[in-house]
């Protein structure tokens, strides 16, 4: 990496939704940029030419860095968060112009904001299984920026099994009901120590079969991914069968609060 990708880094950290539950903040966000640039590194970094490499880190930290941003999780139905991502972008798109760049949709800043925002939108686990598997390959503009966006994508969905996958899907399970104003009565019912079991375990066991279970097999693409999600895993199935026998941790163990 060069002082232009720590830059770029750099100012992507200013931009961040405060107040967002750590499940998908800034710390995910770093995460996911870190390993993206690993993954990455590991499938190109002895093959592509430093030109290659140079560009693509800068596309990748980018779109690590905003990937959940805009969520649908948490966006509204206007898409306020789409339009403060959409304006950042053009804020730092003249970074990623290139010479020569209208196949790879960089030409322009008005086409870097635009490629950017198709290969965030391309992370979406759900979007995938919604539009079917591969869809973007239809829609980026080249072979390059498929790279990107798998880079990031293996990335994303290696922070999502693992232990710590777990415990990001049991913190999570408290933000749903949070946001659905059930929380305090849930407190109330079940009471600080059985609410783990009750309510939020149930939520990652479904999650588990819906989703996380699948990721490994399915939607991580490349050789570094799969290399790299193999124990991740394994982690994940040996916790799911500890929290089956001895129930869910509790949450101040795993610092949730209520």
């Amino acid at each position: 990496m060069n002082a232009n990708h720590y830059d770029l880094w750099n100012i992507c950290r200013t931009f961040f939704c405060a107040g967002r539950d750590a499940s998908h903040g800034l710390a995910h966000m770093e995460t996911v940029t870190r390993q993206a640039v690993l993954i990455f590194m590991m499938n190109h970094g002895a093959t592509e030419s430093a030109e290659f490499i140079a560009r693509n880190l800068s596309r990748v930290i980018v779109v690590a860095m905003l990937h959940d941003v805009n969520d649908h999780k948490y966006d509204d139905e206007v898409g306020t968060l789409a339009k403060k991502v959409k304006t950042f972008l053009e804020s730092i798109a003249s970074k990623l112009v290139i010479v020569d760049g209208e196949a790879e949709g960089c030409a322009t800043e008005a086409g870097v904001v635009e490629t950017v925002m198709q290969c965030t939108d391309a992370i979406s686990y759900s979007k995938e299984v919604k539009r079917g598997m591969r869809w973007f390959e239809k829609t980026l503009p080249s072979a390059a920026w498929v790279v990107v966006r798998d880079s990031v994508s293996d990335s994303d969905k290696l922070e999502a099994i693992g232990y710590s996958g777990l415990l990001r899907c049991y913190e999570f399970a408290t933000h749903l009901l949070k946001g659905k104003g059930k929380w305090e009565a849930a407190l109330q019912e079940h009471g600080i120590d059985n609410i783990g079991k009750a309510l939020l375990y149930p939520h990652v066991v479904e999650h588990s079969d819906e989703k996380l279970l699948r990721l490994k097999d399915h939607f991580v693409n490349t050789v570094a991914g799969k290399h790299l999600a193999l124990p991740l895993h394994e982690e994940m199935v040996v916790g799911l069968k500890q929290w089956e026998m001895n129930g869910p941790p509790a949450l101040s163990a795993v610092g949730i609060h209520a």
